[in-house]
């Protein structure tokens, strides 16, 4: 999505290079057990967690999420899990608190060195964008989520990058922000059918190691910088 923006402005392809994104370094794949401790400290055991961790910011669709909790508040087992702060926290707290939701909770960012079972909590991972900031950012989070085998659920615009790609290596589903319905209906499904997490778990985890996280991300840097200087004129 970003390179189409630099192509419509008549930037050659040549002066265009794709890195990716990665994982913070450490991250592996996890079993359920490894958040247990999580799940006790904060009153979770026993549920089915759908987690959203990292920046809650302007840029990340998150109302649809508070739609999808309210459409799955009669199932107790179902619990919206978010782990970070940002400016869309105080809001949302709030439209918690005005639909009266008892299956959301809060959690401050945690400590980077329990980051494998922060994101071990989650049975499933949200992953969300604004329509219309596809062409400037690509959410970081997908890459922990899927290095530690969790199954995605993007909320996002048609046909981004995001959407297509997790859809495409078939670790996740994705929908737009206003299949509320079908969203709810999906991670019910889900919640009810643990041999399609473990295949869509297994996906992500095969999606992560063949990626090569930030070592393919610093090779394409690499080799970018490697042209500029050579295409750069030298002093006699």
């Amino acid at each position: 999505d970003m390179t189409q923006v630099l192509t419509r402005a008549d930037v050659s392809s040549r002066q265009i290079t794709l890195a990716p994104n990665w994982a913070p370094l450490g991250l592996s794949p996890q079993p359920a057990a490894a958040a247990e401790n999580l799940r006790r400290a904060w009153g979770l055991e026993g549920k089915f967690i759908v987690a959203y961790s990292g920046n809650l910011g302007r840029v990340h669709d998150l109302e649809p999420v508070i739609a999808v909790a309210e459409q799955l508040r009669h199932r107790p087992e179902i619990a919206f899990v978010f782990i970070g702060g940002g400016a869309q926290r105080p809001l949302l707290g709030q439209e918690v608190h005005r639909r009266g939701l008892t299956n959301v909770y809060f959690q401050p960012a945690q400590p980077r060195e329990i980051l494998p079972s922060v994101l071990a909590l989650g049975d499933v991972h949200l992953v969300t964008l604004l329509p219309g900031c596809e062409r400037l950012v690509f959410p970081s989070k997908l890459y922990g989520v899927t290095a530690v085998g969790r199954p995605v659920v993007v909320i996002g615009p048609t046909g981004c990058e995001l959407a297509a790609l997790v859809t495409r290596e078939n670790f996740g589903l994705a929908f737009t922000r206003d299949q509320t319905g079908a969203i709810a209906a999906a991670i019910a499904a889900l919640a009810q059918d643990p041999s399609r997490r473990q295949l869509l778990g297994a996906a992500a985890v095969g999606f992560s190691t063949a990626h090569r996280g930030a070592k393919n991300a610093a090779d394409r840097w690499e080799r970018a910088l490697a042209r500029s200087a050579l295409a750069e004129p030298h002093d006699e």
